[in-house]
């Protein structure tokens, strides 16, 4: 460590939400390099980001942030990186988690994912595949042990000598994710993914078939409703768990389409 900063670079991607960016910010300050790309917004994103860092880029705006990890992430002067957007905070609990995970860091470690609680507006959830007590997800990478891409959910794939370790919660110890403002918000967002959806699955080895869409798509809503606890959210956990689907059978969709698309 330098001047108490951990030897990490932190990457920030942000289209007009400087009114979520400062608190994001604000909670990153033991990183030692702050890089904020700017997708051409509209709002007080780059005043604000300037008061934090001088590294602030402008960039065309793009679909999915993960078009622009294979660019920038060579770009930042650590080989470990923390991948965070704006409407995320680092609880001080959890940056002194990890500051103590950072003492003794294993050799084979190339992930690190932490606790996070997601909010649904300002509710944090109790259940459903985002929320619940023992919910994690990925923060910290190591350049070095990972393969870089831009295909959406996988776009971060560890080497296979290296490993995921979790930091473990303990009290408040969590990142705060202010996951969705606004309905439709949410919605454009996910509409945005499912366009991608198609290629990650083919990627993937996944191939289309009616009955796949359907089970997968009943495995998903009971599995956000039942086995990840959504009813403890009562109807905004039905609603969610309804929601995600929605999404599953939207991403099979998606993947027959590209297969009609592509010949295959």
């Amino acid at each position: 460590m330098h001047n108490g900063k951990l030897p990490c670079s932190a990457l920030v991607v942000s289209y007009n939400e400087g009114f979520l960016l400062e608190d994001c910010l604000r909670s990153i300050h033991f990183c030692d390099e702050i890089y904020v790309v700017n997708l051409n917004s509209s709002d007080n994103t780059v005043e604000i980001a300037k008061r934090f860092t001088p590294n602030v880029v402008n960039e065309e705006k793009v679909d999915l942030v993960e078009q622009l990890f294979s660019k920038y992430i060579p770009k930042l002067r650590n080989d470990w990186v923390m991948l965070i957007d704006p409407d995320e905070r680092i609880d001080p609990s959890l940056a002194d988690s990890i500051r103590k995970f950072f003492e003794e860091i294993p050799a084979d470690c190339g992930r690190i994912n932490v606790p996070i609680l997601y909010y649904y507006k300002k509710t944090a959830l109790k259940g459903t595949v985002w929320g619940g007590m023992r919910k994690t997800g990925r923060l910290l990478i190591k350049r070095s042990a990972c393969h870089i891409s831009s295909n959406v959910h996988t776009a971060i794939v560890l080497k296979d000598e290296y490993k995921t370790y979790r930091i473990q919660r303990e009290g408040n110890n969590v990142d705060h994710h202010y996951w969705v403002q606004s309905y439709k918000q949410m919605l454009d967002k996910h509409r945005r993914y499912v366009k991608k959806e198609g290629k990650s699955k083919y990627d993937k080895g996944e191939r289309f078939t009616y009955y796949r869409l359907f089970s997968q798509t009943w495995a998903a809503f009971r599995e956000s409703f039942f086995t990840c606890k959504g009813y403890l959210d009562g109807f905004l956990g039905l609603f969610l768990s309804g929601f995600y689907a929605w999404y599953v059978a939207c991403s099979w969709v998606s993947l027959r389409r590209y297969q009609k698309d592509i010949g295959k």
